[in-house]
């Protein structure tokens, strides 16, 4: 006999999801959107850290200016299987929320996976250059500092579990309630090379508390599925222009 339950809030895009059931924990998101703000908000007035120089993401990565780490150890993955507890369209996203069940370790510190979203085109650009869609795999630590997995899908194959999200996602500003497992690791290249630097919330209040991990190898999805991910948008790209990267430095873990 199924209880009848609260409905609990979720960021980012969820996966490989078969079934809607109800989720009995009532889920907190990891970040916090302004109701009132669009990709055409003047972001000033919506957040003053927003116009903080310097300090801001997404940024262009150079390869040739990037310091080579030879240390992969820095990032440790465990993870696998994680629950989807919710979808929620906010208009501009696609937010999936998770059970606190994955974990990654970033030089020396855990961080526990809260969420996880998609922009078209990518976010960061590589050597000035975007590809149709990033994902991004939030993770936060009990200091509320934030670990972020930057994901490129470049145009190609077919993305099977991409797909599976595209056809369970609510179309209307809305949330549905999930419990389904997913393999995440089928969403991060088995080629775990990527690049580092400290950076900030791409959406307002745009906050300086991340540490950005954008991997040098792009997954693929079907010039099809990318236009199914923008009717969600009707159409209307959601992702933040490139900001200056100051005297930041970005490490290369090759």
């Amino acid at each position: 006999m199924k209880k009848i339950i609260q409905c609990m809030c979720i960021l980012f895009i969820g996966m490989n999801i078969i079934e809607c059931v109800p989720s009995n924990k009532k889920k907190t998101n990891a970040l916090k959107y302004p109701k009132s703000w669009n990709y055409n908000s003047n972001w000033g007035t919506v957040s003053k850290k927003c116009m903080e120089e310097d300090h801001q993401s997404p940024i262009n990565i150079i390869t040739t200016t990037a310091i080579t780490n030879e240390n992969k150890q820095d990032l440790k993955i465990n993870y696998e299987q994680v629950n989807i507890a919710q979808l929620e369209n906010v208009g501009y996203a696609i937010n999936a929320l998770i059970d606190d069940s994955a974990i990654i370790n970033y030089k020396g510190s855990n961080y526990t996976l809260r969420q996880f979203h998609f922009h078209s085109d990518s976010e960061h650009t590589i050597n000035g250059k975007n590809v149709p869609l990033e994902l991004h795999l939030v993770h936060k630590d009990e200091n509320d500092q934030l670990t972020v997995l930057g994901i490129l899908f470049k145009e190609g194959t077919k993305n099977e579990v991409f797909q599976q999200f595209l056809d369970s996602a609510p179309t209307n500003k809305t949330s549905i309630d999930y419990n389904q497992s997913i393999n995440i690791v089928t969403l991060v290249p088995q080629k775990k090379s990527f690049y580092s630097y400290d950076g900030s919330l791409t959406t307002p209040g745009c906050d300086t508390i991340v540490n950005w991990l954008v991997f040098s190898e792009p997954l693929t999805v079907s010039a099809e599925q990318i236009a199914q991910f923008l009717v969600f948008r009707s159409g209307q790209k959601n992702n933040r222009v490139t900001q200056n990267i100051g005297t930041r430095v970005v490490n290369f873990h090759n």
